[in-house]
């Protein structure tokens, strides 16, 4: 008898992704860490599922325990999908083994992740590494391609500083930020050193040297090069994004009739 199967990426949160996997009355949380990051290996899983394998599964650490998803095909339509734990004393435990449908099992983990990397219950800064440049870009709303160095080479140090430390996620919250950054760039003129007090907004910790000032513009495009690309989180998922698989999406187009 085929069962239903649902997987619902419910949110990010300080480097886990939780994931519920639920197939009649059997439901069974995932833990997924960004330290660990399991989703390359999942596109993998799947996508061994779609050539055709008769048995293929993958391991998900979850730091301490862990939980391993299985596939046997049983026909063109049909598969054995088991999931079981590992738990921190190396004991397995079958947590649920449903006969369900193959196209409905990679649609709910495919389409369930990227519709999931869309969604506003997805904080990309929880998971992915977030460069400086990155978050400047996004708080000034410029393109990605926008080239930040010539954007604030012309700059004084202490303005670069004051610039970078009002982008940081830990300064302000998002909106406020936005509007505060660009108030403070309308202001500025560019090379001339902060007249404001040094408290006019709290000093996070980007601390360009004095001497940036005095060497020429490809020294600073180096040192600005360097400093943009630090992080401004500690977390390390790759891309949601960057998970798609043309070779599932192909499969899911043409087998759609597989579903019923």
């Amino acid at each position: 008898m085929e069962n239903n199967i649902k997987v619902n990426y419910k949110d990010s949160v300080a480097g886990w992704i939780h994931v519920d996997v639920i197939s009649q009355e059997d439901i069974w949380q995932i833990r997924a860490s960004d330290w660990l990051d399991p989703f390359p290996e999942l596109i993998g899983w799947l996508e061994q599922i779609i050539e055709g394998q008769k048995f293929c599964s993958f391991f998900i650490d979850e730091e301490g325990s862990g939980t391993t998803l299985s596939y046997e095909k049983i026909n063109d339509n049909k598969c054995n999908f088991k999931l079981e734990l590992t738990d921190a004393y190396n004991k397995i435990h079958l947590l649920m083994n449903p006969i369900v449908n193959t196209y409905t099992l990679v649609s709910e983990f495919y389409n369930g992740l990227l519709d999931f990397s869309k969604s506003d219950r997805y904080i990309k800064s929880e998971w992915e590494a977030d460069t400086l440049s990155e978050r400047l870009k996004n708080v000034l709303d410029l393109d990605k391609d926008v080239d930040l160095e010539n954007l604030l080479i012309n700059y004084h140090s202490d303005q670069i500083n004051q610039i970078l430390n009002l982008a940081d996620p830990l300064n302000y919250e998002y909106f406020e930020t936005k509007e505060k950054l660009k108030l403070y760039l309308n202001e500025l003129t560019p090379g001339q050193p902060i007249i404001k007090s040094e408290d006019h907004f709290p000093y996070i910790g980007y601390s360009l040297n004095k001497k940036f000032n005095e060497v020429n513009l490809e020294s600073k495009r180096i040192i600005l090069q360097e400093m943009l690309t630090n992080r401004t989180n500690g977390f390390s998922g790759l891309r949601l994004s960057d998970r798609k698989s043309l070779k599932i999406e192909l499969w899911l187009t043409e087998n759609r009739m597989l579903m019923k």
